[in-house]
């Protein structure tokens, strides 16, 4: 039986291969998604493979099942619920922005 996805749900999927405009990961048996370059982090992506590389295990927010039933995949929103950024070791201590409060 298939796996039923969820949009909305938290996978963890297998990139399976890196093309220009993003990647393509397995979320379930058979079933691949597309994690576009924009959704692969919040910052700007030059090259898909600066973020992922082909076999690595990345968490995915499933965006979308489209009328193709194309799997629509968000990595950037999976790490945002997930509550994990790549800036997290220099997060221990949350006063960067008081900086500005102060004297201006």
């Amino acid at each position: 039986p298939a796996v039923k996805l969820e949009v909305g749900k938290i996978y963890e999927g297998t990139v399976k291969t890196i093309k220009d405009f993003g990647a393509f990961v397995e979320v379930a048996p058979g079933r691949d998604g597309l994690l576009h370059i924009s959704e692969l982090a919040d910052e700007k992506v030059r090259r898909v493979s600066d973020i992922v590389q082909v076999g690595e295990v990345v968490p995915v927010k499933l965006l979308e099942i489209d009328d193709r039933d194309r799997l629509r995949l968000s990595r950037r929103a999976a790490l945002a619920e997930l509550g994990d950024s790549s800036d997290k070791f220099d997060d221990d201590d949350d006063d960067d922005d008081e900086f500005y409060d102060d004297d201006y």
